[in-house]
């Protein structure tokens, strides 16, 4: 991803106007409206999470606005309920990221249990693990170092952003 080298080279501004820039252009690929939404949705992911880690809120929100849209058009394409619910469940999560990174702690935290409630019935063992991963940004945010290991050490330690802010929650736990 050529966006992600103007986040290593200092200039997240750039990174994001790149992503920006291959949103606009993901259309003229001529590839299916399934696949059209979903590298959609993973260039804004991309840029919202820039967004986030860099202090960039409005490009953030802006960028998980039109995810949304996007994530509930591919909804409707594909038409089951379960994938509707896992689609709002990722808007609930990464609304949540935003909210924590902002300092709304009651939203995030509100939108974390959304996550869990809308995931609640699928039948999967690691269905929690975005709950557990937004509860543990929440603590870390708040300097809740113990609260942020125990809640880091219950989601996806496979993402390399979450293990990281692991080694930071350890490290503030002492």
């Amino acid at each position: 991803f050529k966006a992600l080298t103007w986040v290593y080279a200092g200039d997240p501004k750039k990174a994001i106007a790149t992503l920006d820039a291959h949103v606009a252009n993901i259309d003229k690929l001529g590839a299916g409206r399934d696949q059209v939404l979903n590298a959609k949705v993973f260039a804004l992911t991309n840029l919202a999470q820039i967004g986030m880690n860099s202090g960039l809120f409005d490009d953030a929100q802006r960028a998980l606005a039109q995810r949304a849209t996007l994530a509930r058009e591919n909804a409707k394409l594909v038409g089951t309920p379960a994938f509707s619910n896992i689609q709002e469940s990722l808007i609930a999560f990464w609304d949540g990221q935003l909210a924590a990174w902002r300092g709304d702690y009651k939203t995030a935290a509100a939108l974390a249990k959304k996550n869990a409630e809308l995931v609640a019935n699928e039948n999967n063992p690691r269905k929690l693990e975005g709950y557990h991963e937004l509860l543990a940004l929440i603590e870390l945010r708040k300097k809740n170092y113990q609260k942020a290991v125990a809640e880091y050490q219950q989601s996806d330690l496979t993402q390399l952003r979450n293990k990281y802010q692991l080694a930071q929650a350890l490290e503030g736990a002492g």
